[in-house]
C-alpha cells in the first residue's frame, strides 16, 4: 500500500515549525534506538490489551513502533489510525494491515470524531510538551475515547531508589539541555496529568529492561 493511500492529512494546529523540523531530521536514524523502546511498548500493550473489536489511536505514532508490534499479535485493532506531525516520520511506518490508517495532525487537536475509540497510546511521546500542553494532549485523548474507554501512557521516569536513579536523572538532565540525542529522555511521572485530564488510573508497572520506563493506564468515565 503506497504512503499517500494510506496517510491523510489532519489539523496540524499550532505546533512550531522548529519542533516538526526537528523530528523530520530524525526520522531517518529514529529506528536504531527502537530496540530500547521495546520492552516497555509490549508491556503497554499487554496491559491495554486491544481487542479484535476495538477501534484505536496511536498519538504521536512515530515511524511506528507501537503499531509495529501490534500487527505482529495474534489478536489486534479491527481499526487503528497512528497520528504524528512529522511526515517524515510518518514516511518510515512500514505496510499497515487493512483498516489501519496514518493521519498528520497534532497531538493535541486529534483529527478524529468525539468518542470515535475504545482504546488509545501515547507512547513516548508526554514527556516531551510542558505542562499546559500536556493537559490539551490528553484532553483530546479524553475526547476521542468512548465513556470506559482506556488510553496507556508511556514515559522515560526516575526511579525512587537503587542504582538505575541517578542515571535516569542524569539523562533527564541531558534531555533539558534541548540536545537531539537526549530530547526522547525527559522524565515524567504521567500519573498527576491523566488524572487531572479525568482519567481514572488503573496500573502503573515500570519497565528497567531498554529505557527506563514507566507504563501507566487510565479510564475514562462514563
Amino acid at each position: 500500500m503506497s504512503q499517500s493511500a494510506r496517510c491523510r492529512s489532519g489539523p496540524v494546529s499550532d505546533a512550531p515549525a522548529s519542533a516538526v523540523e526537528r523530528w523530520n531530521r530524525l526520522s531517518e536514524r529514529y529506528d536504531a534506538q527502537h530496540w530500547l523502546e521495546r520492552a516497555s511498548i509490549r508491556q503497554l500493550l499487554d496491559l491495554l490489551a486491544p481487542g479484535s473489536e476495538d477501534r484505536m489511536v496511536d498519538v504521536g505514532t512515530g515511524t511506528g513502533a507501537v503499531l509495529r508490534d501490534l500487527r505482529a499479535r495474534p489478536v489486534r485493532p479491527a481499526e487503528l489510525v497512528g497520528v504524528d506531525q512529522s511526515p517524515r516520520m510518518l514516511a518510515q511506518v512500514p505496510p499497515l494491515p487493512a483498516g489501519w490508517t496514518l493521519a498528520r495532525g497534532d497531538a493535541r487537536a486529534l483529527p478524529l470524531p468525539d468518542a470515535h475509540c475504545e482504546v488509545a497510546s501515547v507512547s513516548y511521546l508526554l514527556h516531551l510538551f510542558e505542562a499546559a500542553d500536556r493537559g490539551r494532549v490528553l484532553a483530546e485523548v479524553h475526547r476521542v475515547l468512548r465513556p470506559g474507554g482506556r488510553v496507556g501512557v508511556l514515559t522515560p521516569y526516575i526511579p525512587a531508589g537503587g542504582w538505575l536513579a541517578p542515571l535516569a536523572r542524569a539523562f533527564s538532565r541531558l534531555a533539558d539541555g534541548g540536545s537531539d540525542h537526549f530530547i526522547g529522555l525527559k522524565a515524567l511521572d504521567p500519573v498527576p496529568d491523566l488524572t487531572a485530564a479525568g482519567f481514572a488510573v488503573r496500573a502503573v508497572a515500570a519497565n528497567h529492561r531498554g529505557y527506563i520506563s514507566v507504563c501507566v493506564v487510565g479510564i475514562k468515565g462514563s
